[in-house]
């Protein structure tokens, strides 16, 4: 049986119910260029199809998001259209292949990377999107939300061994993560490894009592008790 995962930056379900992948607490990383704020905001906009259009005209560089790095050379970032029901499948490849495109020639641009990433893991083509979350996790390893996001899409698309070992990594990163050990509760009841994932939500009940995680380890050994 497969379960409901969650994340902060954009939501994704699939599977029957109960079990959620949180980022309940995570600490930004210095190299990340956006805020969590932000991060959400653009989540949110792709979910919908595209990011909202800023300014106007597409050889303008003021329609850039706050936060975007300025990025050198000729190649300006991709400038964004208003979705419409006639133009929003057309529009979202056409994205792809314009942020793919910008980062050839600025393979160092990770705002940009991130941005490529999330559009794709949004549209569901789950290789293509952890392989840019590798490559942004090569720049800089440090970045939690996107090892959490990696998580989340191999979660997405049923590679739970994968998303196992992603999160061990971040636990070296951060030892004791009451997120990730959540998370890797989460991912043994999604691999039938009921025992393990009780072992974890018990252990995070009493540690984290009065937390978010707390609560939530509690709820899920609830849940998988009566299973």
């Amino acid at each position: 049986m497969k379960y409901r995962l969650l994340l902060l930056a954009g939501t994704i379900i699939f599977g029957i119910t109960a079990f959620v992948l949180t980022t309940d607490r995570f600490q930004s990383s210095p190299h990340q260029t956006l805020t969590d704020a932000e991060l959400a905001e653009r989540a949110r906009q792709i979910a919908s199809g595209m990011n909202s259009r800023e300014g106007s005209g597409s050889g303008s560089t003021s329609g850039s998001a706050a936060g975007d790095r300025s990025t050198a050379g000729a190649m300006q970032p991709p400038v964004d259209t208003e979705p419409t029901a006639d133009n929003v499948s057309t529009s979202y490849y056409e994205r792809v292949k314009d942020l793919e495109s910008f980062l050839a020639t600025n393979p160092a641009d990770t705002t940009h990377m991130l941005r490529l990433a999330r559009l794709l893991h949004q549209g569901h083509q789950l290789q293509e999107a952890t392989e840019w979350y590798s490559r942004l996790l090569e720049i800089n390893p440090q970045q939690e939300q996107v090892r959490l996001d990696l998580i989340n899409a191999y979660g997405q698309a049923g590679q739970w061994e994968l998303a196992l070992l992603a999160t061990d990594e971040l636990l070296e990163i951060r030892e004791n993560h009451p997120g990730a050990l959540y998370n890797k509760a989460a991912i043994y009841a999604n691999m039938g490894r009921n025992n393990d994932a009780a072992a974890i939500w018990e252990a995070l009940s009493e540690q984290e009592a009065g937390t978010t995680i707390g609560t939530m380890s509690k709820n899920a050994l609830s849940k998988l008790a009566a299973m």
